[in-house]
């Protein structure tokens, strides 16, 4: 009996310790009935931050987000962390600090950086996975460049750098291999030769890393984007014809171009050169004129070097949405070329230094005609900047230098005006009609005496505008004394003393200020 008790009481214990399979069933999460890899993609839409928890809910997990999740990462070696970010799957990468060596392989075996960078171990632990890489910053030693970029250019659909004295001077081994950007959609680069410290004479640079990035054309391309820091009429030729050369070769793919040449002390800002004959040469010009197909061109060169070129190429396009150049010389018969051959389709147009014409001996300067804009039915943004290098003769009796302002598009948005001298009257008939669904206004040096320029009567006008935001005016224009009690009462009712030479109103923080990134896939 006692037996049969002690038997029963065990059967009893084993079966309150082993739980059945159908408990064991319903306890497990929903989570963990489906396959890991669903889990990965499911992991990968969460917020960053919410993955970086997951790790810590168990081991299973952990394996789990570092085997599938993928992470956007800033590279700091100053941080504490830089050893995790390299084991990372990683998709996004800005540079911001990276001056310090790696560890390597076979150490005794060094004797130089060719044999460092043959001996380093990939930085990341997928380099493949790697589309995006920002190296924004001089703070990167060349042979940490050279091997960050060496395993993951074939891959990356965007590239940002910045390539300073230091790294163009670096000796880079070459490889046709490494440096072939063959998925790359976006390029972005900062060039500078000029040293951050004085040096004697002019700065030695082999600027073998940035030929050898646009070596090859990149099949994929549609957006280049280059800012070039450099000294002497040598290297801005250098500079400009391999740029050019590239975008020949780009002719198939490319639709949007930012290009940016600033000069260094010592040139003339209006000195008009063509490139060396040597530079030429290696410009394909039948495949440049070929690219007329661009959505968006920003030209900002601040000599006239290769100026025609860069005019050739603005020419020829047939379908811009967004354009904004500040070039010398800009004759305003090739804008209105420009803007007569894309008026379907332009958005934002901002241009420099306009150069108006001046009309037989007596240099009696003419007017630039705004209904050349009149068809550009999309047109939402408008700035117009004159060359105040060409001034009017002294003694030469003044007139106005921009007519027709009320035959602008109805829709525009956003208009600035810089030094042209612009008559009360069309200021006034134009924010009665055309203007009237303006956010942002700015009239710079536009007259400030006699029949020109914003009075009492024009700013009463401006500032009943419906959606007006931010207006920037300066000078005002005080002549008449029944526009000048006009001015100052407007002028006080906001804050100002009376007769203030300028008046700035900004009703709201506006945003909606139109850039070249926005006209970007």
């Amino acid at each position: 009996m006692e037996e049969a008790n002690g038997r029963n009481s065990c059967q009893l214990s084993e079966q309150q310790e082993t739980p059945s399979e159908e408990v064991a069933t319903v306890s497990i999460p929903p989570i963990m009935r489906i396959p890991r890899e669903v889990r990965g993609i499911i992991f990968n839409r969460l917020p960053q931050n919410e993955i970086i928890k997951l790790r810590y809910v168990c081991r299973d997990w952990k394996s789990e987000v570092d085997d599938f999740c993928e992470f956007s990462v800033i590279l700091d070696e100053r941080q504490p962390y830089l050893e995790r970010i390299s084991q990372l799957r990683i998709k996004k990468c800005r540079v911001f600090h990276f001056m310090d060596p790696l560890p390597i392989n076979n150490h005794n075996a060094i004797e130089n950086d060719e044999e460092i960078v043959n001996n380093m171990p990939n930085f990341l632990k997928c380099p493949s996975l790697l589309r995006s890489l920002k190296i924004q910053t001089d703070k990167i030693s060349p042979t940490n460049f050279h091997i960050l970029i060496k395993d993951t250019c074939q891959n990356l659909r965007e590239f940002c750098a910045v390539l300073p004295l230091h790294i163009l001077t670096y000796n880079l081994y070459p490889s046709e291999l490494y440096l072939r950007f063959d998925n790359l959609t976006k390029l972005r680069i900062s060039v500078s030769t000029m040293p951050n410290e004085p040096v004697m004479g002019p700065p030695r640079f082999q600027d073998q890393l940035f030929y050898k990035i646009l070596e090859f054309p990149m099949k994929k391309l549609k957006m280049l984007a280059v800012e070039i820091r450099c000294l002497g009429f040598q290297q801005v030729s250098k500079f400009s014809s391999l740029i050019l050369s590239f975008i020949a070769a780009q002719h198939q793919t490319i639709e949007h171009i930012d290009f940016d040449m600033i000069q260094g002390h010592g040139m003339p800002l209006n000195e008009i050169r063509p490139l060396y004959d040597s530079d030429l040469k290696k410009i394909d010009f039948k495949s440049l004129k070929k690219v007329c197909k661009l959505e968006s061109i920003r030209v900002v060169n601040s000599t006239a070097i290769g100026i025609d070129i860069w005019s050739e190429i603005l020419a020829q396009q047939k379908a811009l949405r967004f354009m904004e150049t500040d070039i010398l010389p800009a004759p305003n018969a090739l804008y209105k070329q420009i803007i007569l051959n894309n008026q379907d389709t332009l958005v934002h147009i901002d241009i420099g230094d306009l150069t108006i014409d001046v009309d037989g001996e007596d240099e009696d300067m003419k007017h630039f005609d705004v209904s050349v804009f009149q068809n550009c039915v999309h047109l939402r943004k408008l700035t117009l900047d004159r060359n105040c290098l060409r001034r009017r003769p002294p003694g030469q009796a003044q007139s106005a230098e921009l007519i027709n302002l009320h035959s602008l598009p109805e829709y525009i948005e956003e208009l600035a005006i810089n030094y042209f001298l612009v008559l009360s009257d069309e200021l006034l008939i134009l924010f009665s009609q055309a203007g009237q669904n303006l956010k942002s206004l700015t009239l710079t040096q536009c007259g400030d005496s006699g029949e020109f320029g914003v009075d009492g009567t024009v700013l009463e006008k401006i500032i009943s505008l419906r959606d007006i935001s931010f207006i920037e005016i300066s000078p005002l224009n005080f002549s008449l004394p029944e526009e000048r009690v006009k001015l100052n009462a407007i002028l006080t009712t906001f804050g100002y003393n009376q007769d203030h030479s300028y008046f700035q109103l900004s009703k709201v923080s506006h945003n909606f200020q139109i850039s070249f990134d926005d006209f970007l896939p």
